[in-house]
C-alpha cells in the first residue's frame, strides 16, 4: 500500500501487492464491532439469529444496530414491528429504532411499499450496502449485526471486502459439501450454528439429539414402547439428530423402531402423517413429532379419526412454539433457550481480549415441558 493511500483503489495507479477495498464509515457514525450473519441458503433462521443476538446485546446495555443486507428478502423490520419510511436530515439517512432502541436500516424502510419486490442486479445491491455503511447516521454503536443474504454472491463479498468485519456467524440447516474442509478467515472470529462438530471452527447449537432422549425417557417412564416418529425433511440437520435420538433411545430399550414418517415441519404434514398412523397402526401408543407444528397437526388427525389424546395416543413435540398460535397450549414438548444459544454464539464469534482461541462444540440442553398430551398407555 503506497504512502498517502486514500483507500480508493478504482482511481489509483499504484501497483500494490494488496489493495484495501474498505469503505470508510460515515462522519457521524462510530461503529466499534461488526458481526456478519450468513448462511448457504435461505429459510434457515438466519434473520431470527440476527434479531436474537441484537436483542440480547441491547438488553445487556450495549448500543446495538442491525444492517439488513438481505436486500431482495428483507425481514428484519418486520421482526421488530417497524413500518413506514426512514427519514434523513442534513447529516444523512437516519436509521429507525426498535422499541428497545436497536438501530435498524433495511431497504424496505426506503420503498414506497414495504413489501414491494426488489429486482436489482448484484452490483446495484452491493452499492446499496456500501451506502448503508457510509451514509447512514449510525451514531455510537457498540455492536452492529449485518444480516446477509443467503449464498456467496456479490453482497457477502462486498461486505467482507468493504466493511471491517470482526466476527462471522454461519447458520447451517443442512450439511454443506465442503464442511470438513472449510477454513475460517484468519483474524476473524467464526462460529457455525450446527450440531455437527468442526475440526477448526467452534460450533454452537441447541441439543437436537438430547431433546429426543428427554422426550423418549418421559414416554418410557409412562410405560410407552410403541412410539412412532414423524420427522422433518431428511436434509435438515436438526431432523437428522432428532431422528437419531429417537432411534437410539428405542434400540437401547431393545425395541425395534418402526418406519419413521417424513413431514415438512408444517401442521398439514403432521396431519397427513397422523391420519396415516391412525388408519394403519392401531398398536402405537405414542407419537413423537419432530416439531410442535407437526405435533399439533397429528393431534387434530387423531381426534378426527376418533382417537383421544392422551387417553388413546400420547403426543409430544419439540420447540415449545405454539403459545402464539394456539389459545390453550396443552402439548408436552421440549423448550430451547434461544437467548443462551445467542450468547454462546456471540461470545465465541467476538471473544473477549485475552481469551484463548480454542475450537469447541457447545450443545445447549433443552428443557422438558410436560403438559396434557401425554399419559400412561391404555391397557
Amino acid at each position: 500500500m503506497s504512502e498517502g493511500c486514500t483507500h480508493d483503489c478504482s482511481t489509483c495507479s499504484s501497483k500494490c501487492s494488496e489493495k484495501d477495498l474498505r469503505v470508510p464509515c460515515g462522519q457521524f457514525s462510530n461503529v466499534k464491532r461488526v458481526i456478519g450473519v450468513v448462511s448457504g441458503k435461505g429459510g434457515v433462521g438466519k434473520s431470527l439469529v440476527t434479531s436474537l443476538l441484537a436483542s440480547a446485546m441491547q438488553a445487556r446495555g450495549h448500543a446495538t444496530a442491525i444492517m439488513d443486507a438481505d436486500v431482495t428478502g428483507p425481514s428484519i423490520p418486520k421482526s421488530f414491528g417497524l413500518h413506514g419510511n426512514a427519514v434523513g436530515d442534513e447529516r444523512g439517512l437516519l436509521p429507525m429504532e426498535s422499541k428497545t432502541g436497536i438501530k435498524i436500516m433495511s431497504v424496505n424502510l426506503l420503498l414506497e411499499k414495504e413489501d414491494a419486490p426488489v429486482v436489482w442486479r448484484g452490483p446495484v445491491i452491493a452499492g446499496v450496502i456500501q451506502q448503508f455503511w457510509s451514509e447512514v447516521v449510525w451514531g455510537d454503536v457498540d455492536y452492529m449485526f449485518v444480516d446477509m443474504p443467503p449464498g456467496t454472491g456479490d453482497v457477502p463479498l462486498t461486505v467482507f471486502q468493504s466493511i471491517p468485519v470482526d466476527g462471522i456467524i454461519i447458520g447451517m440447516s443442512r450439511m454443506a459439501p465442503d464442511f470438513e474442509t472449510f477454513d475460517p478467515l484468519p483474524g476473524i472470529g467464526t462460529v457455525i450454528v450446527t450440531m455437527y462438530a468442526h475440526p477448526r471452527v467452534t460450533t454452537v447449537d441447541s441439543d437436537h439429539y438430547g431433546c429426543s432422549l428427554l422426550l423418549m425417557d418421559h414416554l418410557f417412564e409412562l410405560g410407552h414402547e410403541q412410539i412412532r416418529y414423524i420427522g422433518g425433511p431428511s436434509f435438515s440437520v436438526d431432523e437428522q439428530f432428532r431422528r437419531a435420538g429417537w432411534q437410539d433411545a428405542l434400540e437401547r430399550k431393545h425395541i425395534e423402531p418402526a418406519e419413521p414418517l417424513e413431514g415438512d415441519w408444517s401442521a398439514n404434514s403432521g396431519y397427513e402423517a397422523g391420519r396415516y398412523l391412525a388408519e394403519h397402526d392401531r398398536t402405537m401408543t405414542a407419537i413423537y413429532a419432530a416439531n410442535d407444528q407437526m405435533a399439533n397437526g397429528a393431534i387434530a388427525a387423531l381426534r378426527d379419526s376418533g382417537l383421544r389424546v392422551p387417553e388413546d395416543v400420547s403426543v409430544v413435540g419439540v420447540d415449545d412454539s405454539l403459545d402464539d398460535f394456539v389459545a390453550h397450549n396443552e402439548l408436552t414438548t421440549v423448550r430451547f433457550d434461544l437467548h443462551q444459544r445467542g450468547r454462546e454464539v456471540f461470545e465465541h464469534a467476538v471473544p473477549k481480549a485475552g481469551a484463548t482461541d480454542k475450537t469447541v462444540a457447545i450443545r445447549i440442553p433443552g428443557q422438558l415441558i410436560v403438559r396434557h398430551t401425554t399419559a400412561a398407555p391404555r391397557t
